[in-house]
C-alpha cells in the first residue's frame, strides 16, 4: 500500500508507523470538507469508501484520522493502493482520492492432476489456512503458498521433481482467472541409505523411524521403464552407445526388451557387476 502525495497540499504519509504532514498542508487541517471526488473505481463505490474512510461533506479535515482510516482500509484487502491529494477549495478542502481495487479470484483451475486430485488440494488448503477462495479478493502471496502446497503434496508421493506454476488471467476489470499448470516430473527413488554416527540406535530402527522414505529395492530399480526408455531414445537420436550394467541374466533380458522395442541397437555394451549378495554371484552356476 502507499499513500503518497502530491506537490505541498497533501494529507500525512504513514512511513515505518509515523505520522509526516507537509508544513503547507497543516493549514488545510479542520477546515470543512467541500468536495469528494473518487478515481479509478471498478466494483467498490463512493459510499462505501466514503465509510471505511469515515469521509463527508461538510466534516472537518483530519489527516490523522484519515490516515488511520486508509491503514485500516488496507487490511481489509479491498485494495492495492490509495493516492489522497488535498487543495484549498471556496469554503474549506477539496479531496481527489485515486483507488487501485484489489481484483476479485474469480475461479482456479488445475491443468495437468494426475498423482493427487483436486479433493487433495482442498484439504491442504483448509488445513494449512490458504486464503485462496473464489469470491475473495486475490492475495499474490497467497497463490504462491498454494503453489508451494502443491509441490508439498507431490513430494509426499515421491514426486520430488514435481513444479507448479500460475498464471493469472483477466476475466473483466475487476475480476481475475488463475490457472495451475502441474508438471509432475518422476518419481524419485532414493538408491541407498547410510547413517553416519548413530551409535544409540542401530541401522535398522533408524530406517524403520522414516516412514515410507525407503531405499528402491532390485526390482524397483531395474523396471524403471518409462525413464529407461526415455534416456535410450534420447541416446539413440544423438548417435550414443549406451554402457549397459548387468547384475544377473534378467537385466541382459531388459535389454533384449529395449532392443525389440527399438529402442537399443546392436551391438551392446555391458559392464557385468557380479558376487555382491544382492546379484548373481560369480560362477557358472549362476550366470545360467
Amino acid at each position: 500500500m502507499k499513500i503518497r502525495t502530491s506537490h505541498a497540499l497533501l494529507i500525512g504519509l504513514l512511513i515505518a508507523g509515523a505520522l509526516v504532514i507537509p508544513a503547507r498542508a497543516q493549514n488545510l487541517e479542520g477546515q470543512p470538507i467541500q468536495e469528494i471526488v473518487y478515481q479509478g473505481l471498478a466494483s467498490l463505490t463512493e459510499e462505501t469508501l466514503n465509510y471505511y474512510l469515515g469521509l463527508a461533506v461538510g466534516d472537518p479535515y483530519d489527516s490523522g484520522t484519515l490516515n488511520e482510516k486508509v491503514h485500516a482500509l488496507w487490511t481489509r484487502n479491498l485494495v492495492d493502493d490509495i493516492k489522497i491529494e488535498t487543495a484549498p477549495a471556496e469554503g474549506g478542502v477539496r479531496l481527489v482520492i485515486t483507488i487501485k481495487e484489489r481484483p476479485v479470484l474469480r475461479s482456479i483451475e488445475y491443468e495437468g492432476l494426475k498423482r493427487i486430485s483436486r479433493s487433495d488440494i482442498n484439504e491442504k488448503v483448509l488445513s494449512d489456512s490458504i486464503r485462496v477462495r473464489e469470491g475473495d479478493s486475490m492475495s499474490l502471496g497467497e497463490l504462491h503458498r498454494l503453489k508451494a502446497a502443491i509441490e508439498e503434496l507431490y513430494a509426499e508421493k515421491g514426486f520430488r521433481l514435481a513444479e507448479a506454476n500460475y498464471t493469472i488471467q483477466e476475466a473483466n476489470r475487476s475480476d481475475r482467472r488463475v490457472v495451475y499448470t502441474i508438471d509432475e516430473g518422476d518419481k524419485v527413488r532414493v538408491g541407498e541409505i547410510d547413517f553416519e554416527g548413530n551409535t544409540v540406535f542401530k541401522d535398522m530402527r533408524l530406517s524403520w523411524s522414516m516412514g515410507d522414505t525407503k531405499e528402491s529395492n532390485l526390482i524397483t530399480k531395474v523396471m524403471k521403464k518409462d525413464t529407461d526408455k526415455d534416456l535410450a531414445l534420447k541416446m539413440k537420436e544423438k548417435g550414443i552407445v549406451p554402457e549397459l550394467e548387468a547384475f544377473d541374466v534378467g537385466m541382459i533380458n531388459y535389454a533384449k526388451y529395449l532392443e525389440h522395442k527399438g529402442l537399443l541397437e546392436p551391438p551392446h555394451y555391458f559392464n557385468l557387476l557380479l558376487g555382491n549378495i544382492a546379484c548373481a554371484q560369480a560362477d557358472l552356476l549362476h550366470l545360467g
